[in-house]
């Protein structure tokens, strides 16, 4: 596996190149891991992010994200919420599954309510009374799916411990202060301080204090962008940070040594699919993005995952990257030893459709596609079939192992 990025390589010690055994399915979309850490045993712990940049720069716009109605109250952005949110890559992206026995998972209610306030521009208080609430129950209403979603990646019943940064924000704003006599008093004007908080070993300490874990150490899963943009001042981190990071890297020497970091790729979406999903014209592109940057309304979908039999642009199921149900499958199978078996099948005949079309003319072309097409339909259907079931348990809050 591919470490983290260059930007952060100064974060991880040399001598921890193994990636713990806790993480267990996680390491099947595994970026980079700062291994073992101290001796001991650990709290998993991650954090949703309640309102996607996707949607978000709708909301900037004055818009609502999914009818394109002009925002003229602060009700129309909680409707939407209600409307559109979870989305199932805001589940997947939380936390990683992990053999640990305590998983805490921090949602940032009070936070994303000042967001929302500012980028929809009603920041009066009972607006932000308002999405303060809506982020609470966003919050709540995400608990089961987040449970349902790490038991059948896990193989076994988990319950997360849900963390409302509302609920223990005077003891974070203590924290950030302590960290900022480690950092440099300009942490105390920086808005995203209370996150680079949730990065260090302070953040399992505040979580050990006000009994949301017991464990001595903490083994942060989240998708590893996360870690780079505390890491890297390519990501506009200060100086003074990365700094701090470089003296106190995550499970190695200094004041992070019981935080560990793995980092795990977030879940993807192909532009060119979503733009036609969309029927907007991608403009000649058809780069892969993070699933974060696109609005709720091209997340993937139930519907997506029905998809097996063709791609957007062709009759046929080839290519597999533009599959819908293909791609659907790839990320929310991927602990399934069976589905990642299955997959690999299906790339090799991709790959023989591919090699023996080259020389074919004409019909002959036909012919072969439609042979391969057939050899692929029975994994495709297999593959659609399941991952339909797996998003339909997640996104109702039910339970079941893979």
């Amino acid at each position: 596996m591919r470490r983290l990025q260059d930007e952060w390589e100064c974060t991880v010690p040399n001598s921890a190149s193994s990636v713990p055994a806790e993480v267990g399915a996680c390491r099947y979309r595994l970026v980079g891991s700062t291994g073992k850490g101290v001796p001991g045993t650990y709290a998993t712990i991650g954090g949703m992010c309640l309102v996607y940049t996707g949607d978000l720069e709708s909301i900037r716009k004055g818009v609502v994200p999914d009818t394109g109605e002009r925002i003229t109250s602060a009700r129309q952005v909680v409707g939407w919420v209600y409307r559109a949110l979870p989305r199932v890559d805001q589940i997947i992206d939380s936390v990683g599954p992990s053999g640990n026995a305590t998983t805490a998972v921090v949602f940032e209610d009070n936070m994303f309510a000042q967001l929302l306030a500012g980028a929809s521009g009603f920041d009066d208080s009972a607006s932000v009374l308002l999405f303060e609430e809506t982020m609470r129950g966003m919050g709540e209403s995400s608990v089961p799916k987040i449970n349902a979603w790490l038991s059948a990646s896990a193989g076994r019943d988990v319950r997360i411990k849900p963390v409302y940064t509302s609920d223990i924000w005077p003891q974070i704003k203590a924290q950030v202060r302590e960290l900022a006599k480690e950092t440099s008093a300009e942490l105390l004007s920086r808005r995203q301080a209370p996150v680079d908080l949730m990065y260090t070993s302070r953040w399992g300490e505040l979580l050990r204090g006000e009994g949301y874990i017991e464990e001595p150490n903490v083994m942060c899963i989240e998708p590893f962008r996360h870690f780079q943009e505390r890491a890297s001042q390519q990501t506009g981190t200060p100086p003074y940070l990365t700094g701090y990071f470089r003296r106190n890297p995550w499970g190695g020497e200094g004041t992070n040594s019981n935080f560990v970091a793995v980092g795990y790729m977030p879940m993807l979406r192909s532009v060119a699919a979503e733009v036609e999903k969309a029927k907007i014209k991608s403009g000649g592109t058809t780069p892969t993005k993070f699933s974060r940057y696109l609005p709720a309304q091209l997340a993937l979908s139930e519907s997506d995952l029905m998809e097996w039999q063709k791609t957007p642009d062709s009759d046929s199921p080839f290519p597999l990257r533009r599959n819908p149900a293909f791609r659907g499958s790839i990320e929310l199978l991927y602990a399934s030893q069976e589905a990642r078996s299955l997959v690999f099948e299906l790339m090799d005949i991709e790959r023989a459709y591919r090699e023996e079309k080259k020389s074919a003319k004409g019909a002959e072309k036909t012919s072969i596609r439609e042979r391969y097409s057939q050899e692929a339909s029975a994994g495709l259907e297999w593959l659609s079939g399941k991952a339909t079931e797996v998003y339909k348990k997640v996104m109702g809050g039910g339970y079941e192992r893979y």
